[in-house]
């Protein structure tokens, strides 16, 4: 089934994010596998540390949260006191390499997500930092016309696209 998600507005104005597309439900792939498929697949070891960063940003996404790098820091801190904050950075770092965590500034902040969760897109407001996540399938026909007409291959696969969210440009419309 899709999903239509609004946060509660206490939720928004801690996560800034809104759910208004819908977004498919995608059961995820045990992470635990995947994980340890993907870095032997690639020459490198499977760590209890890295397993255990990975599992928290896989618990952020599923609750559609993008995750600071000092809120997976927080986050795996309180199970596991022993990994510490740069333990926590060289991980994420090492996942955005491979490629199995995607990096992104909202709002100025610096959050992770696995690659490997629904496919989506961020409408960030230039005026009050709101954000809103959109569907990646609402591109599609911009890339299929890119493509028709220019010959390009439009790689959007994760993308910020700041303009003005709804609330802001009713605040300008009342003022002008």
């Amino acid at each position: 089934g899709h999903l239509f998600r609004r946060l509660s507005r206490h939720a928004r104005a801690t996560s800034c994010i809104e759910y208004f597309l819908p977004v498919a439900r995608v059961k995820p792939p045990s992470h635990a596998e995947t994980l340890a498929e993907l870095l032997r697949g690639r020459g490198h070891r499977v760590t209890r540390q890295r397993t255990i960063v990975f599992d928290a940003l896989r618990k952020g996404a599923r609750a559609g949260k993008h995750l600071s790098a000092e809120t997976v820091y927080e986050r795996v801190r309180q199970q596991h006191p022993e990994i510490d904050r740069a333990t926590i950075y060289r991980t994420l770092n090492f996942f955005c390499e491979l490629g199995l965590v995607h990096q992104a500034d909202l709002n100025g902040r610096h959050v992770f997500e696995p690659t490997g969760t629904h496919p989506h897109h961020h409408l960030l407001c230039a005026r009050c930092g709101h954000t809103l996540v959109l569907n990646a399938d609402a591109l599609q026909d911009l890339a299929r016309t890119l493509l028709r007409k220019t010959g390009f291959r439009l790689d959007a696969r994760h993308l910020i696209l700041p303009g003005v969210c709804a609330h802001c440009a009713r605040a300008a419309d009342q003022t002008a």
